[in-house]
């Protein structure tokens, strides 16, 4: 047995060996977790140094490439400028030459560019100036951004970059130097730099007419059902709803069969585009010039009757039972112009005769004195009772002789249309084309070509002046043409209107050929296109009637070469 003392010892001992063994322990499991912690760093630091050395090397071959581009532009650029450069080296070198030369000769003015510039397309061109003082426009410098209005170029580009709407139709690519490219059509309009999309269609539902010929329902998305054909055109009625048209229509103006009132006949469906219409006329055969063809509607469509007018037929209709008085003539004025015992002035319509001192004027007057001077004649009015000039307008009768029309027959007087009194204006014709042939006195064959070539017209007739026209005389105007092969001596010509008082003879003055030349009323100097009247303002200055009028030109010899009417307005 051991004492207490040996077995305290033993105590310790076992107590030294065990902590040197947890000691050694522990010191073998740290260096096994450092050990790890070194290999697994390793790893990944390796793999993040791989990661970032090829996003570097990315970077750098873009780098590399948008330099190479660059490079290549600026070279380019460079190149064209050198170019650029280089004709002007040239084109400087020929203008010393041409300087060197110039100076032997009128040496004034300083050699060289001034400071004037100005646009040729993208160039911008500085004048260079010799020494003889001339000047030349030098292509000076391309521009890469267009040229300004100061004629140098620009610094900068006008337009930005980018798709945007050129305008509210079209869409396109729009370039630093404003042109565009891409353009597209945008069908339902262009916003924001996007063609607008199709808008939904909205209908409403019901019963209606899909077109002119077809009725059927649609629905709200705007779809057709149960579509039928009609045959008359599909329209809306009078309540407001939509028909369809079986029975093709035919109105008649005038309501049947009314022989004193001009009707229009329309048959057929105005919708359909399948329309005619028939007016009522005057039957201009031989031997029916007082029967009236009659339009009216039937069951069947339209028919036609020939009626024979009591008085006669003219524009349409039969007339009236003529409006008649009875007096004697007193005096006769000239060729279309007579007095009466009571002392009004009646001028004959349907014909113009020439005024005194003109051709044939004597010989009309004189015929008109043989036939009513001192004698009863039946006065017949027709739509207007009384010209401006306070005149009765009347067809004159003595006995069967129908006055007015016997004067233009016999070549004294010519047809002429008389505001709306247009009664027997195809029997006028007819008289004015029997005096042609037999060549009447206004009519005989000596008379001046220009007369039968009717080349002399009127191409703009300026009968109303802004404001007063009596205080705006150079307002007013007539300009004449000559389309004549010849050019015409026009000394003594007189232009007139319907008042015996407003004449004006032309003066010394030849017309050109192809040329035209203007009246005016007021005054001014006569050239080679203007004459003037020499009408000074006043309250009556004014020739040409606002309300209507009549211009006729006659040569010197008194023969009417040219008569235009207005209607006024």
């Amino acid at each position: 047995m051991m004492n207490k003392k040996g077995s305290s010892w033993w105590t310790w001992i076992w107590i030294i060996v065990f902590v040197v063994i947890m000691i050694s322990v522990a010191r073998h499991s740290y260096y096994r977790q450092a050990t790890y912690n070194d290999i697994t760093g390793r790893i990944t630091n390796d793999y993040n140094e791989e990661l970032q050395r090829q996003q570097e090397e990315t970077y750098y071959q873009q780098q590399i490439q948008e330099k190479q581009q660059r490079q290549y532009e600026q070279e380019q650029y460079e190149k064209e400028l050198r170019r650029q450069q280089e004709q002007q080296r040239q084109l400087e070198e020929k203008l010393q030459q041409q300087e060197e030369a110039q100076q032997y000769i009128s040496p004034s003015c300083q050699s060289g560019y001034t400071n004037e510039y100005k646009c040729s397309g993208d160039w911008s061109q500085k004048k260079y100036q010799y020494s003889d003082c001339s000047s030349v426009w030098i292509m000076y410098e391309g521009c890469q951004y267009g040229c300004g209005e100061d004629g140098k170029c620009r610094a900068t580009s006008l337009c930005t970059v980018g798709f945007k709407c050129k305008d509210s139709n079209y869409k396109g690519y729009q370039k630093s130097d404003c042109s565009w490219d891409f353009l597209e059509y945008c069908n339902y309009g262009c916003e924001s730099g996007k063609c607008n999309p199709e808008p939904q269609q909205q209908c409403s539902s019901g019963w209606e007419c899909k077109n002119s010929s077809h009725y059927g329902y649609r629905y709200s998305d705007c779809s057709w059902s149960s579509l039928n054909y009609c045959s008359g055109g599909c329209e809306y009625s009078s309540s407001g709803y939509t028909q369809c048209i079986t029975k093709i229509p035919c109105t008649d103006s005038d309501h049947g069969q009314d022989y004193n009132i001009k009707g229009c006949v329309i048959y057929g469906s105005a919708v359909l585009k399948e329309e005619a219409t028939k007016c009522d006329r005057c039957d201009l055969n031989p031997g029916y010039e007082k029967y009236v063809i009659e339009y009216y509607c039937t069951d069947n469509g339209v028919s036609l009757i020939n009626h024979k007018c009591l008085y006669g037929c003219s524009d349409g209709k039969c007339n009236l039972e003529p409006q008649t008085s009875t007096i004697t003539v007193s005096y006769v004025s000239d060729g279309d112009t007579i007095k009466l015992s009571s002392g009004e002035e009646v001028r004959l319509i349907g014909i113009n005769a020439p005024e005194l001192g003109q051709s044939c004027s004597s010989e009309a007057a004189n015929k008109l004195k043989e036939l009513v001077l001192g004698k009863e004649v039946t006065l017949e009015q027709d739509v207007d009772n009384k010209d401006q000039y306070g005149r009765l307008l009347r067809y004159v009768y003595v006995g069967d002789t129908f006055v007015n029309l016997e004067v233009v027959r016999l070549g004294l007087a010519h047809k002429y249309e008389y505001g709306s009194n247009t009664k027997y204006s195809s029997q006028f014709e007819q008289a004015e084309n029997e005096a042609k042939q037999n060549e009447g006195c206004l009519w005989k064959s000596s008379q001046e070509t220009y007369i039968s070539d009717q080349c002399i017209y009127i191409t703009n007739f300026h009968f109303n002046a802004a404001g007063n026209d009596n205080y705006n005389l150079n307002d007013e105007y007539v300009t004449l043409g000559n389309r004549c092969s010849y050019s015409i001596d026009m000394i003594s010509w007189t232009i007139k209107d319907e008042t015996a008082s407003h004449l004006y003879t032309i003066p010394t003055f030849t017309f050109q050929s192809g040329s035209t030349f203007t009246l005016f009323t007021g005054t001014g100097t006569n050239t080679n296109s203007a004459l003037y009247w020499g009408r000074t303002s006043d309250n009556y200055a004014a020739i040409w009637n606002n309300n209507g009028d009549t211009l006729f030109l006659r040569d010197s010899k008194g023969n009417l070469v040219l008569s235009q009417s207005y209607s006024g307005y």
